[in-house]
């Protein structure tokens, strides 16, 4: 769970740089880590189509260089996940 929330944290600060090219790649390694960290997470699951949803909604933004709401998104993203 810490390498995925790391990576998201990574593709926010990225994205809020404007650096689009290297947040979706943050992105990219997080769709691969999301299934394996959350089903080795112990207690209440946080659900995985509101994340998946969340990252979708990342990758919409970063193609329209829209770095606000990709920030945005990544943040709901990461509270979904420390939660």
């Amino acid at each position: 769970m810490d390498e995925l929330l790391q990576q998201l944290r990574d593709a926010r600060l990225h994205a809020s740089a404007g650096e689009m090219g290297e947040a979706e790649a943050h992105i990219d390694e997080a769709f691969e880590l999301l299934d394996d960290a959350l089903a080795q997470r112990s207690g209440p699951k946080v659900s995985v189509r509101a994340v998946r949803g969340y990252l979708t909604e990342t990758r919409v933004a970063m193609t329209k260089a829209d770095s606000r709401s990709a920030v945005s998104t990544l943040d709901e993203a990461i509270r979904a996940l420390e939660q």
